[in-house]
């Protein structure tokens, strides 16, 4: 409990100081928040954690440009 605890005062503190920074100063939002409840057996659920996986080290391992801008992205998985 205290490490989600932990995680999801961190992931407000991100949001804090997104919403400080840029939403106050540039009146736009492009944060996204969705929860999705899905019906997977326990293999088809090992699937769709290592697809995450997969997209999530895709994207980790690009190489930072010039113009890139830092994002966070936080997922919650709830077996």
């Amino acid at each position: 409990m205290n490490f989600v605890s932990f995680y999801f005062m961190y992931v407000l503190q991100q949001y804090q100081t997104y919403f400080e920074q840029t939403v106050q100063t540039q009146g736009q939002d492009h944060s996204t928040f969705s929860i999705a409840k899905l019906h997977l057996t326990d293999d088809t659920f090992n699937d769709f954690q290592q697809d995450m996986r997969t997209l999530l080290e895709k994207y980790h391992h690009l190489e930072t440009e010039d113009q890139a801008t830092e994002r966070t992205v936080s997922l919650v998985i709830l077996p």
